[in-house]
């Protein structure tokens, strides 16, 4: 395997022990209790080992979905860039029209849990962040990168969301490890990443927010991981929510998608995602106040512990695996490099198909794969004719 891709594993794991760390920096309720601990590391540890499998063993695969997206979609794309620019357009005008709430002082929360918030908005993120992502790291023409960039701006802008920007990079770097880098250029993204902090850190004390540079780059790392050490308290919640109920046995591997399809034949009892239902977006003190209330990032793996116990933890490895050697073998090539996102840089933090905003992404993606098969099919059916 090309050095180079482990890059894209090296990221995860800095996420991952990063946020683990800050559990004991912060002043949290309690210690992290073992069990939580234990099953965490042997989560990362074999969602680590499912993803080098899959690298080692599926080389060609991943070289297709290198020229998939540096030759099919930048075509596409090029010859149907209006489209493109009508959705920025969009994407525009739902932020303008929520621009008086947003100068008017509304919070991140009220935002996003807004009963008037858009749908479009919702598919609009996960879009906007990916193709952003694929232009950028296969260099398309400059002004559908623009448009990319200002659409992530939108969404992000429009639910007060630095997520979409955190995602974005989390992307770019998935994409460049698959397409393989010299090692001159990781230098180069070090060195970036690095004067990025820096820099960060000169404007946060300008800002008064700290004294030294020290100070506030530790100040900028512990706000980027205190929300994702979150998860690990949260844990135990998820567990306790899903445990000894045979009714919700198949959520840790469907999520939102079987809970729909549960309530279509008989009301569920438990309900996580559906009904209103208030357990994802409710609240949990985990500190001494309101800076550590905490909701949304519950660990997928928690959900398979809940289920099933320690083993849970093997059935969502083998689970993972089974799904990426599928996605591997099928045309749906966005889906797949969005399940990669979703298993390197989420899972370890929330399920994946927590709600529906997480099942629409997923949605967005296969329409947008089977639009390009059919596609691909027309041109052939047309070449074959001539």
């Amino acid at each position: 395997m090309n050095l180079s891709k482990y890059l894209v594993i090296i990221l995860s794991s800095i996420f991952f022990w990063g946020a683990l760390s800050t559990t004991y920096i912060l002043d949290f309720k309690y210690p992290l209790p073992f069990e939580i601990l234990a099953s965490s590391i042997l989560d990362w540890f074999l969602t680590t080992l499912v993803f080098i499998i899959i690298m080692h063993i599926y080389k060609k695969r991943v070289e297709s979905l290198n020229n998939f997206f540096s030759i099919n979609v930048r075509k596409s794309l090029e010859r149907k860039k209006h489209y493109l620019y009508i959705i920025v357009l969009i994407a525009f005008l739902y932020f303008y029209f929520r621009l008086n709430l947003i100068l008017d002082g509304a919070t991140r929360e009220q935002l996003v849990f807004d009963e008037d918030s858009s749908r479009f908005m919702m598919l609009a993120s996960p879009f906007f962040v990916v193709m952003c992502a694929i232009s950028i790291s296969y260099q398309y023409n400059f002004k559908i990168i623009i448009a990319c960039l200002l659409g992530v701006f939108l969404v992000s802008a429009y639910n007060l969301s630095r997520s979409e920007f955190a995602n974005l990079i989390s992307l770019i770097i998935l994409c460049l490890s698959l397409k393989g880098l010299s090692f001159k250029v990781i230098l180069k993204l070090i060195i970036f990443s690095i004067l990025v902090v820096i820099i960060a850190g000169i404007l946060t004390i300008y800002q008064g927010r700290a004294d030294t540079i020290n100070s506030s780059i530790t100040g900028i790392l512990n706000a980027f991981f205190k929300y994702k050490a979150f998860s690990f308290y949260l844990a135990e919640f998820s567990i306790e929510k899903i445990s000894n109920d045979i009714e919700q046995i198949l959520y840790p591997f469907f999520g939102f998608f079987i809970e729909r399809f549960l309530i279509i034949i008989e009301p569920i009892s438990n309900p996580i995602s559906v009904y209103d239902a208030d357990f994802i977006s409710e609240f949990h003190r985990l500190g001494p106040n309101n800076a550590y209330d905490g909701n949304v990032l519950y660990p997928w793996w928690s959900w398979f512990y809940g289920a099933f116990g320690i083993f849970g933890i093997l059935i969502k490895s083998i689970f993972t695996l089974i799904v990426l050697i599928f996605l591997l073998k099928s045309k749906f090539r966005f889906l797949t490099l969005y399940t990669l996102y979703l298993i390197l840089f989420v899972s370890y933090f929330r399920h994946p198909i927590l709600n529906v905003a997480s099942a629409y992404a997923i949605i967005l993606f296969l329409i947008m794969d089977l639009l390009i098969i059919l596609s691909e099919k027309k041109e052939c059916i047309y070449r074959n004719n001539r």
